[in-house]
């Protein structure tokens, strides 16, 4: 068993009777100091708190702003987007095979060729290409042409 004799072991001191003894001896309790804010710090936490609020109440009404532009731009992209699908829809009823026919035929007066309009060539020889442009002289034909 350990040798408990110093003072930081003896539990003796703290039975009932010893607390007695030490309250009639006149022993009190050490006291217990509160730290007290001074007003300064008080008027500085105060400030800090104040300051905080500020921020978080500006921080709020600019998300509110924001989130109220952001509203607004998808409202109109969504305007916007139903613009374009009704003009792409007429652009394509526009460009059908059959309203091309009848502007054709209404406005420029074009008519559907038929079998006896077509003529068909043979040639009963072999063709040739032919270069219709004639070759540019060289300089040295040039020259030549002056004598």
């Amino acid at each position: 068993m350990p040798n408990n004799q110093n003072l930081a072991y003896d539990v003796s001191m703290m039975t009932e009777p010893a607390l007695q003894r030490q309250a009639q001896l006149g022993m009190r309790k050490p006291r217990v100091h509160r730290r007290r804010l001074s007003l300064r710090r008080t008027v500085a936490l105060m400030l800090c708190a104040m300051v905080a609020s500020g921020a978080l109440l500006i921080s709020q009404v600019q998300l509110t702003g924001v989130s109220d532009r952001l509203s607004q731009a998808n409202r109109e992209l969504e305007l916007l987007s139903n613009t374009g699908a009704l003009l792409d829809a007429e652009l394509q009823a526009r460009l059908s095979v059959a309203n091309v026919e009848e502007y054709a035929r209404d406005r420029l007066g074009l008519v559907k060729a038929d079998n006896s309009q077509m003529e068909y060539v043979n040639y009963a020889h072999q063709s040739k290409v032919v270069d219709a442009v004639e070759p540019e002289e060289s300089l040295w034909e040039r020259l030549l042409s002056w004598f």
